[in-house]
């Protein structure tokens, strides 16, 4: 992996109440039910991270294989960036 940081978008607003969370795209209006694990990526992410950085945080959070965590988290990265809701923080 390697050392690019990620930021959530400006446009990108996030809710919780309780253990119901919601991502928020202030630009287009939409709304986005979230589990706990995007939950914690997209926390992650409202100060930056690196892809590294996201996958450790679910491989320890969640128990979870590191190679699939990785995986996981280009595909995460990918669908935000691809609705414009991720900055490349560097």
């Amino acid at each position: 992996m390697n050392d690019q940081v990620f930021r959530l978008s400006k446009r990108a607003a996030l809710e919780s109440e309780g253990d119901e969370y919601v991502l928020v795209d202030t630009h287009s209006a939409s709304l986005c039910s979230c589990n706990a694990t995007a939950w914690r990526l997209l926390t992650a992410l409202t100060t930056g991270a690196t892809l590294e950085q996201l996958a450790t945080e679910l491989a320890d959070g969640f128990d979870i294989d590191a190679e699939i965590a990785h995986r996981d988290v280009l595909d995460f990265v990918g669908r935000l960036g691809a609705v414009g809701l991720i900055d490349d923080a560097a």
